[in-house]
């Protein structure tokens, strides 16, 4: 099977959010209650922190019981955060990471492999979370298949 994560888009500032402190605390809140929806959009001006800002919120919840978990307190991933390396190191189970910028535009074949992962049962309790970035610039062909994933 091919690896789905194409050129996640990770700096070296990358673990450090700045300006959502606001709209993180709403989200948490969401989570906390089990009211955050399960397929959320954002759209906005690219270069605005969308990414930035969802890559820090989940780190938050896949690393709360890991020995570095996010630090909300400076909104910063910490170096030695086990699910930013896995994430990094595209093996983190319940992370998948769909860019549709050119060269590396999504496929059917990937949108088959996102499903194929998506029904698999993770080995721990944790949610699964998909980002599908640059999304407007999907195929046709790859968003009838992504539409019929998400029904």
């Amino acid at each position: 099977m091919k690896n789905i994560k194409k050129n996640i888009p990770l700096t070296e500032n990358s673990n450090k959010l700045f300006g959502y402190a606001n709209l993180f605390s709403e989200f948490e809140t969401l989570y906390n209650n089990e009211n955050l929806p399960k397929i959320l959009i954002f759209t906005g001006e690219k270069g605005t922190g969308k990414f930035s800002f969802i890559f820090h919120f989940i780190n938050f919840i896949l690393s709360k019981k890991t020995i570095s978990p996010y630090n909300k307190e400076n909104f910063t991933i910490q170096t030695d955060n086990e699910v930013f390396k896995k994430i990094k190191l595209n093996i983190e189970q319940n992370f998948n990471y769909l860019g549709c910028e050119k060269p590396n535009e999504i496929s059917v074949d990937n949108v088959r492999e996102l499903k194929l992962k998506l029904s698999k049962i993770p080995f721990n309790n944790f949610p699964r979370f998909t980002v599908i970035d640059d999304v407007e610039l999907i195929n046709a062909s790859s968003a009838n298949a992504l539409l019929k994933l998400i029904e």
